[in-house]
């Protein structure tokens, strides 16, 4: 009976740890992928204009455009991209001037931030 117990034991510990190389493995592939999409995808840069704020409390979204390019997102809602609004520290304002890069996901009409830079 030790002997079937150390053999099962032995069994989930070699289980967890090839499950924790390959997540390893595929983590650091997926960031150096996720490093290459940012740098080639779409910038644009300029003047945050029609900026309307997530009031507080609510489950609106924030929306501003930059050079004819149109964004939301909220902390509310799960995202693949930048979602922190001005009710969770959110740093955009009306004026300031940003250099955004961005993707458009599928079926969404506006830009997703994938990375965010702000003038100081």
């Amino acid at each position: 009976m030790r002997v079937l117990a150390l053999i099962a034991s032995l069994f989930v510990v070699v289980a967890i740890s090839m499950i924790v190389v390959m997540l390893t493995g595929l983590s650091s592939a997926g960031s150096e992928g996720t490093a290459r999409a940012i740098e080639s995808s779409p910038v644009v840069e300029g003047v945050v204009e029609h900026f309307h704020p997530m009031p507080p409390g609510d489950h609106d979204t924030e929306r501003f455009d930059v050079a004819g390019v149109h964004f939301e997102y909220s902390h509310w809602s799960v995202s693949q991209g930048f979602n922190q609004d001005i009710t969770a520290g959110g740093p955009i304002r009306e004026g300031s001037y940003v250099r955004i890069h961005y993707v458009h996901l599928a079926g969404e009409s506006y830009g997703t931030i994938v990375r965010l830079e702000l003038r100081q």
